[in-house]
């Protein structure tokens, strides 16, 4: 497979490069904000995708992709990125994400609060039956 014709994700774009500038699996994840096991699997497919075994494989190709000896321009910034309004973008979908999975949590929440109000009606009305039956035996 040639790797020039592969075309990377713009996540793993933004793996690929941070990996060409010495970033450790976790600090890649701090900054993505996105967990290691994750940076983990976007270079398990960027390995796939362009055959390669090692990090050092990965940082080569990059340097040879940007011309440079790392991933980033020079500047300081990394080629490729997107624009502001792409992080913008991308942020407010993380953000969405986190506020609908807190919004699940908090239905599961009532769910559970109900089935709690549920059985502790039950009981009260058990209680004068038990009570009942024990009187009469």
């Amino acid at each position: 497979m040639g790797t020039q014709a592969v075309r990377l994700s713009a996540r793993e774009g933004e793996v690929a490069r941070l990996v060409a500038d010495g970033l450790t699996n976790r600090a890649i994840a701090t900054r993505l904000c996105i967990s290691e096991r994750t940076v983990e699997s976007h270079l398990e497919r960027i390995r796939k995708k362009l055959d390669f075994h090692h990090r050092s494989e990965l940082a080569a190709w990059i340097a040879r992709q940007t011309g440079s000896p790392s991933g980033s321009t020079g500047d300081g910034s990394l080629p490729a990125l997107g624009t502001a309004h792409d992080r913008d973008r991308r942020a407010d979908e993380r953000q969405r994400r986190a506020d609908d999975r807190e919004q699940r949590a908090d239905a599961r929440e009532v769910r559970a609060d109900q089935r709690e109000a549920d059985l502790d009606e039950r009981e009260r009305l058990l209680a004068p039956r038990e009570l009942r039956v024990e009187r009469h035996s």
